[in-house]
């Protein structure tokens, strides 16, 4: 996907290539949640509490990626998207405080190596 938005012409805006990008997001997790729920034979939603924060790290989700296609236009693919992998660490922590995720050690761990083994 980040190919593409980086060979989209330069015309095109930012937000549409986001939203197609999401759209088609949006359309393989309504089936893929399709399928889920009958394997389970119940459906499960979030606490109405959970909404707001949910919310709120879905605008965070989608700053990121609209930031990550409009740095496309200027820097190459390679320093964009490495710059992007900050965003797993950055979305682990408001999941641990505002949504009260457990946070286990697999998670830092995979956090840690993602900043600490050098890209070759």
């Amino acid at each position: 996907m980040d190919s593409f938005a980086k060979r989209a012409p330069a015309k095109l805006p930012v937000n549409q290539i986001a939203a197609a990008r999401f759209g088609q997001q949006v359309l393989i997790l309504l089936a893929v949640g399709q399928f889920v729920r009958q394997i389970r034979r119940q459906a499960t939603r979030p606490a109405p509490r959970e909404t707001a924060p949910h919310l709120a790290r879905t605008g965070l989700i989608l700053c990121a990626t609209g930031t990550l296609f409009a740095a496309l236009r200027e820097i190459p693919l390679a320093e964009a998207t490495a710059t992007f992998f900050i965003g797993p660490l950055i979305l682990i922590m408001p999941g641990a405080f505002s949504l009260e995720e457990a946070v286990g050690w697999r998670r830092i761990l995979a956090s840690a190596i993602g900043f600490t083994v050098p890209c070759r």
